[in-house]
């Protein structure tokens, strides 16, 4: 079975845009994988250390302000009886 000369011309175009297509986006694929390696090795290996205490010192703080208020209220001896605010107030 012989082709016609149309098919052959429009299955030649239609690998050529395929294949330009796939060479694109294996392109952008490994730009886009070795910007972000680039990203990460130029970071500071303390940075998410630093971020970190950071937070666990807000948190401490927000604990030790919410136990203070919580102390005026009655029934918080029952929770003092559990040691969670002396737990928490001294952090």
């Amino acid at each position: 079975m012989k082709t016609s000369l149309q098919t052959r011309v429009s299955v030649l175009i239609t690998l050529i845009i395929l294949s330009i297509s796939v060479i694109c986006h294996v392109s952008f694929h490994l730009s886009a994988h070795r910007s972000k390696e680039r990203e990460f090795r130029g970071a500071d290996p303390r940075c998410p250390i630093a971020f970190s205490k950071a937070a666990e010192e807000g948190l401490l703080e927000k604990n030790r302000n919410l136990i203070k208020k919580v102390r005026h209220y009655p029934g918080a001896g029952r929770l003092a009886d559990t040691g969670l605010f002396e737990q928490l107030g001294s952090g």
